[in-house]
């Protein structure tokens, strides 16, 4: 009498459907934007909740406020920007180097071109990230 009755429970298990998984979605932190780039390799703060962020693999440096959710690219169109390669900030003023212009781009707060500075010819056009004590 026990065989049938294991054969029975055996066959019962083998046809019965599993459970479906739990669904579940997940939601977007306050905290969170999402940015268009693949890469970022560079940031700065700007104050408050605003950053600015380098991606060279887009060529593209990007104003961030956490604050109001909002993104700005800086020179989408206007073709200012080539090669961005870092970033700094000062005071009020985003500083962006780009190797290709040989120059280094000063920016307003609110993503405006303030000034270009070029590269000094005496050293081909590079763009340094620090000096010593002899400049």
């Amino acid at each position: 009498m026990r065989r049938p009755v294991a054969g029975l429970v055996i066959i019962t298990a083998a046809c019965t459907e599993p459970a479906p998984p739990p669904s579940f979605s997940l939601a977007t932190p306050g905290d969170t934007l999402y940015v268009p780039f693949t890469e970022i390799t560079d940031g700065a703060w700007l104050g408050g909740e605003r950053f600015a962020v380098l991606s060279p693999a887009e060529n593209s440096v990007a104003l961030l406020d956490f604050g109001s959710g909002t993104i700005r690219v800086l020179d989408a169109r206007g073709g200012e920007l080539q090669n961005p390669s870092a970033l700094f900030a000062l005071a009020d003023t985003l500083f962006v180097a780009d190797w290709a212009r040989r120059r280094v781009t000063a920016w307003s707060p609110t993503g405006e071109l303030i000034r270009a500075i070029p590269a000094t010819d005496i050293a081909r056009g590079s763009l340094p990230r620090g000096a010593d004590a002899r400049g």
